[in-house]
């Protein structure tokens, strides 16, 4: 390099140095070559002076915890637990290498930073107005250089951030220790009641949404909601009471000239594409062998007499999501999931599903029929316009059926079980339940299960094998630690103190 850094590495054995001379040189020495992301696992660990932090103001700063590592957009750390001035705050952090990201991202204009309460760096700046945040409030800031435990090259060789958050030097919740005591079985009982009680969480959703709509509004709501992914949830759930599931189903069996399940789910689409306001705008050029398509599902949705409605308030924006997923696809797949469900309704359909009394056959049921159908149009796409696939590709995947079977037939079977007080029915609902595999672990799961289990791959890998310890993972970050991860008030920690979670 035609400017060399030599002359900042003579210095790096050099207190003196790096106490009155380095912070002027930050940028250019070792700084230069750290991430974001090493900052957060520096911040995580609370590889700092704990008896000693301070903001740029002088007010004390002690971190009860440093907040959830945030893997999506928005503030690094999500429910960190501080205290500032002495005053117990609990909110979001963000950090940056320099005291101007904030500015530079233009944080003070996004809601997503409306709950920060603490903007920590790696440098320190010059006096002048602090940065405030979308109303106005304005956010304490502390820079970690003068607090860090060590040398910044020390911690460098130290931490591995690309293994973060998941294998933190501090990441181990205070129930790590107790569960490690415990039997296999008593653990993998834990997960196994939390597990249910996440199942009977949603049915007494369901329940209490089914004493104000039909029972075939709530399943359609219900399925359509998990076929929006993490990205379009909100906006199948609009679509939902958009297109109610009685309009639908009305529609597409008035049609009488449509008997075939293929010309059903046509229809289908024109109209959940029409109500969701994903249809072609006009003048949109498209490859010459979709015309076809789409000018028929334009024609299909005119005709309905459903086109006047306004679909401008459900906002499909651009989304961080494969191609396969869609929402125009998922439209697409759940079509055919529907056609099937017309002639007794959805509710019903659903729980038949559900009902068998051999666990394996009813997960076997419920799957084939969300993954197996084929659209001769969107199982060779990924968009409207785009070119024709040489081989087709599932509409619903796998994984995803898996989901739904678990968030939405599952739950669905045990309500109407309930309802009916038919215990029976209970019983093969909860097989199947049982049958279920894991879907793909996401990054809440990754994180419980190191935080509950430790480190080592064998200890974790006995409670990843079923979307019943799975959905107990889920729970116990829901009821706990998403909301204390200090564990300070851990109920769960409690219950194991107490050994209140025996073989039974």
């Amino acid at each position: 390099m035609p400017f060399s850094d030599e002359y900042f590495r003579l210095f790096d054995n050099t207190p003196a140095f790096r106490d009155r001379v380095a912070s002027k040189y930050i940028l250019a020495t070792s700084a230069a070559h750290i991430s974001e992301r090493l900052l957060r696992c520096i911040w995580y660990d609370r590889l700092y002076d704990m008896q000693r932090l301070a903001t740029r103001d002088g007010k004390s700063v002690s971190v009860h915890s440093p907040g959830t590592w945030n893997l999506e957009s928005g503030p690094d750390f999500k429910n960190a637990h501080l205290s500032i001035g002495g005053q117990r705050l609990k909110g979001d952090v963000e950090l940056h290498i320099e005291p101007s990201g904030w500015r530079l991202h233009g944080h003070s204009h996004d809601p997503r930073y409306d709950n920060v309460i603490l903007h920590v760096t790696l440098t320190s700046r010059a006096k002048e107005a602090p940065i405030v945040s979308r109303h106005g409030v304005e956010i304490a800031e502390l820079a970690l250089w003068d607090y860090l435990s060590d040398n910044l090259s020390v911690l460098k060789s130290a931490l591995r951030p690309e293994e973060y958050p998941y294998r933190s030097m501090k990441n181990f919740g205070r129930c790590q220790g107790l569960l490690e005591q415990m039997p296999p079985d008593a653990a993998l009982r834990l997960l196994h009641i939390a597990g249910d009680a996440r199942i009977i969480a949603k049915q007494r959703r369901f329940s209490y949404e089914a004493e104000k709509n039909k029972p075939d509004q709530v399943a359609y709501a219900a399925l359509l909601e998990c076929m929006g992914y993490k990205a379009y949830t909100k906006q199948f759930g609009q679509l939902a009471q958009r297109l109610p599931y009685e309009t639908l189903r009305e529609r597409v069996l008035a049609s009488r000239s449509l008997r075939s399940p293929e010309e059903r789910a046509r229809l289908t689409q024109a109209l959940l594409l029409g109500a969701a306001g994903l249809l072609r705008p006009s003048g949109r050029s498209v490859a010459p062998d979709a015309q076809d398509y789409l000018g028929h599902m334009e024609r299909l949705w005119k005709k309905s007499g459903l086109a006047s409605a306004d679909a401008g308030d459900i906002c499909w924006k651009a989304a961080a999501v494969r191609p396969a997923n869609l929402p125009e696809r998922r439209i697409a797949g759940i079509s055919h999931v529907l056609v099937g469900s017309y002639e007794r309704g959805l509710f019903d359909f659903i729980v038949a599903s559900a009902h068998k009394h051999d666990g394996r056959r009813a997960r076997s049921a419920c799957i084939a029929h969300l993954v197996s159908p084929l659209d001769d149009f969107w199982s060779y796409r990924y968009s409207g316009g785009g070119r024709r696939l040489k081989k087709s590709v599932s509409l619903i995947g796998r994984d995803r059926a898996l989901t739904i079977v678990v968030n939405s037939y599952v739950p669905l079977g045990l309500l109407h079980a309930r309802q009916e007080s038919r215990g029976e029915d209970e019983e093969s609902v909860h097989q199947l339940y049982c049958s279920l595999p894991s879907p793909l672990p996401n990054n809440i799961t990754r994180l419980m299960e190191y935080r509950m289990f430790g480190r080592e791959p064998r200890a974790r890998a006995q409670f990843r094998r079923s979307a019943r310890t799975q959905q107990g993972l889920l729970q116990i970050f829901a009821d706990w630690c998403s909301e204390d991860p200090s564990c300070e008030n851990c109920g769960l920690l409690a219950v194991l103190q107490a050994r209140q979670v025996g073989d039974g």
